[in-house]
Parts: structure tokens; C-alpha cells; sequence
């Protein structure tokens, strides 16, 4: 079994009319020296993109096109985005699709320069053989300000050391999950305090630090704990979201 990591954070965009980030960028470059450090580098192929890096172009063709040629069924994915999303609506008023914001994105054509989450990444989902799939997304899309989404122009107008750890012989199970930093409704809030997106790092946090007995903790476990962490420290204004299909479900903990 091997891993496959890609890591997106995009602090800065092309487009003048998207606003900045301050730590998103620092959330895909933790993320990857983590899994560097911790992960056999036999284990394990990783890549990441920040800021101009993460077009929109490079962003599909690592995870559909290199990723998915490479990954074998009894690997494991995992991909991390940083970023602003932006809710859009469509052709029908009442349908809003959801879209990641690529460095190139431009504001007034989310929907031709975005990626859509249904369209876009379910199809990246697809090419991808392995049996487990967990994608972390601290962005969001309800268009309010403060947090990590914009509103779009068609929106407005309605602890311990161990050492490096192999992943032979772990059982991770099955599934294609995504793990939400907030709900359609709220902001991904960014904290200078913590010099990263709020669910970023009690993520981190959690795949690091917490005390469980074996090499590796159930996704409920992680979710659970992450939930507990960021609705403590955002007063109950952010509230991380766990969708998708599992079957005995667990990463390795990289502590």
C-alpha cells in the first residue's frame, strides 16, 4: 500500500477582484512537511501547490491525470484544500453549484474558470482506483465575507516523537469522504493566533497529538474530536461537516 498526498493552499489570486488570504498557503505547506516527514518515502508520493502553482489546470491534472494513472486500488488518497469557495448561481435561480477558487480563477466566470465540486471533483474522484479517497476542504461557500469564500457577481445579484511510520500491514478500510471545515451556511474562519485555517489546525492538531492506543485512528474518531475543537474555539459558529461512503474507515496517526 502506498500514499498519495496532494496539498492545495492558495493565499494570493490573480484576479484583483478576489481578496486575499493570509494562511492557506501555510495549511498545504504544514500538511506536506508532515506526511514528508512522518510517511517512508517508499510509502509514499506527494505533491503540493501554492498560490500561482495552483491553477486550475495543474490542480486537475495532478490529482485526475497523475494521480490517477499512479494510484492502485489498495492505496490511499488524500488530498488537502486551502482556499476560497464561492457559491454561483446557475441558469435556474434557486440552483447554486459550489466551486474551489484556482490562483487563475477569475471572478466574473467562476463557473468556466472555478472547479465545480459536483461536476469537476466527483469526475477526479472517479479516475481515482483506490478504494479510500478522504479529501479535507477548510474553504467554504456561503458567500458571506470574513472567512475563506467570496460572493460571486450572479450570487450578489440574488505530541510524541516515533519516528517515521510505513504503512504496510495498516488496514485504512474503504470509502470516497470529503471532511468540510464548516457547513453550507457558515465561514471557514482563518486565526492569526494560529497562524492557519481554524479547521486546519485542530486537524492537524488531532492527527498529531491525540493519545490512541495503535498505529492508526478511525475517521469518526478524527471527526469527532476536530468537531469538538472548532465549535469550542468559534463559539459554535463553525461546525465541520463529515459526507461520503465509508467502510471501517482509519488513517495513520503521524505523531
Amino acid at each position: 500500500m502506498k500514499m498519495y498526498g496532494v496539498f492545495i493552499g492558495i493565499d494570493n489570486y490573480r484576479d484583483p477582484a478576489i481578496s486575499g488570504l493570509n494562511y492557506a498557503k501555510a495549511d498545504a505547506i504544514s500538511f506536506y512537511e508532515l506526511f514528508e516527514k512522518k510517511v517512508n518515502p517508499q510509502d509514499r508520493s506527494l505533491w503540493i501547490m501554492t498560490d500561482e502553482n495552483a491553477t486550475k489546470k495543474k490542480i486537475m491534472m495532478t490529482i485526475g491525470e497523475s494521480v490517477a494513472k499512479i494510484a492502485k486500488e489498495e492505496d490511499i488518497v488524500i488530498i488537502h484544500y486551502s482556499g476560497h469557495g464561492s457559491p454561483e448561481v446557475s441558469v435556474e435561480v434557486n440552483s447554486v453549484s459550489k466551486y474551489l477558487v484556482a490562483h487563475d480563477t477569475e471572478y466574473d466566470s467562476v463557473f468556466a474558470t472555478g472547479i465545480d465540486m459536483e461536476r469537476d471533483v466527483t469526475a477526479m474522484f472517479h479516475r481515482i482506483r483506490s478504494k479510500l479517497v478522504i479529501f479535507f476542504l477548510d474553504s467554504c461557500f456561503s458567500g458571506r465575507a470574513g472567512g475563506r469564500t467570496f460572493e460571486g457577481p450572479f450570487m450578489r445579484r440574488v505530541h510524541g516523537y516515533r519516528g517515521i511510520i510505513s504503512l504496510k500491514e495498516m488496514s485504512l478500510g474503504e470509502g470516497r469522504l470529503i471532511m468540510a471545515a464548516c457547513d453550507d451556511d457558515q465561514v471557514a474562519g482563518e486565526d492569526p493566533d494560529l497562524g492557519h485555517g481554524i479547521f486546519t489546525h485542530y486537524l492537524l492538531d488531532v492527527i498529531t497529538t491525540t493519545n490512541f492506543s495503535g498505529g492508526t485512528l478511525t475517521i469518526g474518531n478524527v471527526y469527532d474530536l476536530v468537531y469538538e475543537k472548532v465549535f469550542t474555539h468559534t463559539c459554535g459558529g463553525q461546525t465541520p461537516i463529515l459526507n461520503g461512503r465509508q467502510k471501517l474507515v482509519r488513517i495513520p496517526r503521524l505523531y
